[in-house]
């Protein structure tokens, strides 16, 4: 198979090859082949990167994996020096940044190139593989210490040990197994069978047998905008430090990452939104009642009897839900004497915490707890089960930075806005399943 690299500078060469056939005022006969030809190769092309980047991908996850079992280090020097990126002076410079700031935007510049993705005049692109290796030491747990003052008072400076963040629901997608496609630049298509052929047992020797074609379908990924916009004072990204920096692109990222998975979970479909898997046509749904219900052990059942039998995977299964739905149910018994739960809360019956039925279970406030049924007015909230990983992210290239210092020139603020192409959709729905009218208090 041939690389992405080689995938991709064979695309531009197409590419090149059909802007010349589209500049010419006439096409001969063999010109207009030439062309209709092309066309069709560029977007197999296109197709053929997208999957060539997803599986270097997952070889470079799969050959860290083992790295890491194996106790070798994997971070190299490159990844070292992108740690070092400062994200306040990259605001600050904007197009004139200097070191290694300005290096990694040239190198992002050329990822977009390779993948088609343009920016605007005033935006700078920044590519996942610099994003990763500026945020991953964010995340990683840090020591903090203090000392007791000594006489001197005022005379004592006072340092910024840490800082904390606002408060965001927990992140789940990768809890749920969902299924993440990065690197995308045009439309993309995933085709699959909807309906399998239709199997049968002859009648007799000579009995005529039916044919059957099986059911095709296409979901597509288009890009749709993703956006965080806030002003930042130019004093602070002046005299702070790295840490300060890190705080807002944190903050950043946590805020585009809840909206993403709010989106996953239920996105409207309608205003440039994604659709969200429990409003995606086809999902196994369980009604709790007319204006909804407390949650019942039965009718968690009849929704883990609708998933299997719409023969999802349950080796992939989890449960998702809110907290409120999982309070509600470690308190819920499943019948009237055992003194089960539906959600154990200890190992009182060979039970397990953060299990259903064996089955783990991912609550986040990210889950809607304000959704409606009948009269039952903005309370409700949903419990889903089943094969997440048949919802498939697509991000369509890294992150555009636009840090505007002229639109708020005389309030000495910098306008900062991070855009970001995102799209979901979900393969197969009947592998998962929802209950959307749960009252849970």
């Amino acid at each position: 198979m041939k690389t992405s690299k080689q995938l991709i500078e064979q695309r531009t060469a197409m590419t090149e090859r059909i802007a010349e056939l589209i500049a010419k005022e006439t096409l001969t006969e063999a010109e207009k082949a030439e062309l209709k030809t092309a066309l069709g190769l560029e977007e197999e092309l296109t197709r053929d990167v997208e999957t060539a980047l997803t599986v270097e991908k997952r070889q470079a996850a799969a050959a860290t994996a083992a790295s890491k079992a194996a106790g070798v280090p994997t971070e190299d020097k490159e990844e070292k020096e992108m740690r070092n990126f400062n994200f306040g002076k990259f605001l600050s410079e904007g197009s004139q940044a200097t070191g290694l700031e300005k290096e990694l935007i040239e190198e992002s510049r050329k990822e977009a190139r390779e993948l088609g993705i343009g920016t605007s005049d005033k935006g700078q692109y920044l590519s996942n593989k610099v994003l990763s290796a500026m945020i991953q030491p964010l995340m990683e747990k840090r020591t903090m210490t203090a000392s007791v003052n000594a006489a001197g008072g005022f005379l004592i400076p006072t340092v910024k040990l840490d800082y904390f963040d606002a408060l965001f629901a927990l992140s789940a997608l990768d809890k749920m197994k969902v299924t993440k496609l990065s690197g995308l630049s045009a439309n993309s298509d995933i085709p699959g069978i909807g309906a399998s052929v239709v199997t049968g047992w002859a009648n007799g020797e000579t009995a005529t047998q039916t044919p059957s074609d099986p059911t095709l379908v296409n979901r597509s990924l288009t890009p749709k905008l993703l956006f965080a916009a806030t002003n930042i004072s130019k004093r602070l990204l002046i005299q702070t430090n790295q840490s300060v920096n890190d705080m807002i692109l944190m903050n950043i990222m946590n805020a585009l990452a809840q909206a993403l998975q709010a989106a996953v979970i239920n996105g409207s479909g309608a205003s440039g939104q994604p659709l969200g898997f429990l409003g995606t046509a086809g999902i196994q749904s369980v009604a709790m009642g007319t204006n909804g219900a407390v949650i019942s052990f039965a009718k968690v059942m009849d929704l883990f009897a609708a998933v299997a039998n719409g023969n999802a995977n349950l080796d992939n299964a989890v449960w998702l839900t809110n907290p409120k739905v999982l309070a509600k149910a470690m308190q819920t018994p499943i019948d009237a004497g055992s003194g089960f739960m539906i959600a154990p809360y200890n190992s009182f019956g060979g039970g397990a915490m953060g299990k259903i039925a064996g089955y783990d279970v991912v609550a986040t406030s990210g889950v809607p707890s304000d959704l409606v049924k009948g009269s039952s007015g903005a309370v409700c909230s949903a419990l889903a089960f089943g094969d997440f990983s048949q919802i498939v992210v697509g991000q369509f290239g890294g992150i555009e930075v636009i840090s505007d210092d002229i639109t708020n020139a005389r309030t000495g603020f910098r306008a900062l806005t991070i855009n970001q192409y995102n799209d979901v959709v979900v393969k197969q729905p009947s592998a998962i399943g929802a209950i959307a009218d749960i009252l849970a208090g």
